[in-house]
């Protein structure tokens, strides 16, 4: 993605237990957001536990900053987003693993469409590249 551009369309599928789309969710709304994450600290040897020992679980790095990009709504279990823009201020990436896109419930309460909110831990993250944006367009 390019800073100050429009991000290309995509899509993300609400999905069933079954690993089906799920095309009964409709009119539920979600956030795209782009997160900032400290770059992963090195592992060093010395500190790595003895032979038998289990190894405890990697932590994500730390979040730098969250920026809410849009959201849109659910129609028969897919969600398209198509209106996102990468803001002009936000720096270019430098390392892997530094931006991405994560996505939460922003469904509001309705007294009809009584939706369970979703858990963010089931929410996809979608590793991003964010690029500068050309010299002719910066402003």
């Amino acid at each position: 993605v390019v800073v100050g551009a429009a991000v290309p369309q995509f899509a993300v599928r609400c999905v069933g237990a079954d690993g089906a789309t799920a095309s009964f969710e409709s009119g539920r709304s979600i956030s795209t957001i782009l997160r900032r994450r400290a770059q992963k600290e090195p592992v060093d040897p010395k500190k790595k536990g003895k032979k038998g020992e289990p190894e405890e679980p990697e932590k994500p790095p730390e979040v730098l900053s969250e920026v809410l990009l849009g959201s849109a709504l659910s129609v028969q279990g897919v969600v398209t987003f198509d209106a996102l823009t990468i803001p002009d201020d936000t720096e270019a990436t430098t390392y892997d693993g530094e931006c991405e896109f994560t996505f939460q419930d922003a469904t509001p309460d309705h007294p009809v469409l009584t939706f369970a909110l979703l858990d963010a831990e089931m929410m996809p993250v979608v590793r991003v590249s964010v690029a500068a944006a050309p010299p002719d367009e910066q402003k």
